[in-house]
């Protein structure tokens, strides 16, 4: 017997502007974490917070949901997540080893 499997299209609201809010959401707090040199947590916050902007701003919160769990089962996630760590660890280091001013001379 047929099996009708009714997928639920992700809708944002404000059509292509909803969309271009997440995206351009995304790339600031990109270019945020990695202009300060941030570590893992930056990039961690920096890939949540597109994804609680579209909740807001989703039709069907349950269709974000599946649209989320779906995205974050896909193989290329893995090797986003696997670039954004390599990112963090090499911008970690470099943070370090700025040098503080000399002590002051003891007179």
């Amino acid at each position: 017997m047929g099996e009708e499997r009714h997928e639920r299209r992700l809708e944002l609201r404000g059509g292509f502007w909803g969309t271009t809010i997440v995206l351009l959401t995304a790339l600031a707090f990109l270019f945020l974490a990695a202009f300060h040199k941030s570590n893992m947590d930056g990039y961690v916050v920096a890939f949540l917070i597109p994804l609680l902007v579209g909740a807001l701003i989703s039709k069907d919160e349950k269709a974000h949901g599946e649209a989320v769990i779906a995205g974050l089962a896909k193989p290329m996630f893995g090797i986003i997540a696997l670039a954004a760590a390599l990112t963090a660890l090499v911008a970690y280091p470099t943070s370090l080893s700025v040098q503080s001013p000399d002590p002051p001379a003891i007179h």
